[in-house]
């Protein structure tokens, strides 16, 4: 009896043993690689979490998704989409946003930004006419020599002219270039770009070394511009004439950003007159890179692409983003 007992006792342990092994087992295979069937959209009140993958919805989220939208195919290395709104913010879309990338002309934001916090803007940049054809670093830079430091932001953000970029970097006497990086870098410290490095203030990639990022970064870079509306007068604008102050001589700044210049739509989406401003990148190594942001009744929304697979391929994915975003929250 008392044996059969104990063989009855011992079926029910290794009944049990077998029934936790197998919900242990479930657990790890479900939650192992959440990854690889990630649904990319965040659904979150903290859009700084690390984890990529969807969580619960929260009932007290800004925008509610409307699920019966198909998620777009963005091939890009990264997207990301987030909406600030009175002090909040709320990702809309995301992927890869953690993923450290070159970043090519985006750099120049944070190139302007720095300029416009420690330059004063009404001061001549004072280059000598003479340097801009030596100089291998400015001899593209169409500028005067009585053009100002707010002036050069226009080819800096619009044409993404590489010369004005280092132009603004080495022009002041009291600074040199390892300064200016440093305040660019640090800017990106202040700002909580954590993955974000600088190395030169143009975005190219043989100037020193390879400037680094991330979509999430990019995004903070772009809440702290929307503070400033000066950038968007400027980024909004598809050309901006630059007049000498010594005579009657011009050049035109046109923009790079196609959504702009009237090249790229043949009819213009419901979305475009949202748009208040973005900024193009694009080097063999990072590959089409784009911001666009847009404003609401409410809010800003900051579309952000990086390592698309090419010039036109940046802005096609932009607007099959900004496109979705739309349709998915009823913006």
């Amino acid at each position: 009896m008392f044996w059969k007992m104990m063989k009855s006792k011992k079926a029910i342990i290794f009944i049990s043993v077998l029934v936790l092994v197998f919900a242990s087992g479930y657990y790890v295979a479900s939650s192992e690689n959440p990854e690889k069937n990630e649904d990319p959209i965040i659904r979150e009140r903290d859009p700084d979490k690390d984890n990529n993958s969807s969580i619960g919805i929260d009932e007290n989220l800004i925008l509610s998704r409307n699920r019966g939208v198909e998620i777009p195919e963005i091939e890009a290395e990264a997207a990301y989409s987030v909406y600030f709104s009175d002090g909040e913010k709320q990702v809309l879309f995301s992927r890869n946003r953690n993923k450290r990338l070159p970043v090519a002309s985006i750099t120049k934001l944070m190139t302007a930004l720095v300029v416009y916090e420690n330059y004063d803007l009404d001061e001549s940049i004072g280059i000598p006419d003479s340097e801009f054809f030596t100089n291998e670093h400015l001899n593209d830079l169409r500028v005067f020599t009585d053009t100002t430091y707010g002036e050069v932001l226009y080819p800096l953000l619009l044409e993404s002219n590489n010369s004005g970029a280092y132009a603004a970097a080495t022009a002041p006497d009291d600074l040199d270039f390892d300064d200016f990086i440093s305040l660019m870098n640090e800017k990106a410290d202040y700002l909580g770009m954590n993955r974000t490095v600088y190395h030169n203030p143009s975005g190219l990639d043989t100037v020193r070394g390879v400037n680094l990022s991330t979509a999430r970064d990019t995004a903070k870079l772009i809440e702290e511009l929307l503070e400033i509306p000066e950038f968007w007068k400027i980024m909004q604008k598809p050309n901006y004439r630059i007049s000498s102050h010594r005579s009657d001589l011009y050049y035109q700044v046109d923009t790079t950003n196609k959504f702009l210049d009237g090249t790229y739509f043949s009819e213009k989406p419901d979305w475009y007159e949202d748009i208040i401003g973005g900024k193009t990148g694009f080097t063999y190594r990072a590959m089409g890179c784009l911001v666009m942001v847009l404003e609401t009744d409410d809010g800003y929304v900051v579309n952000i692409i990086l390592g698309a697979d090419g010039r036109n391929e940046r802005f096609e994915e932009m607007e099959a983003l900004i496109d979705w975003v739309y349709q998915a929250y009823e913006i």
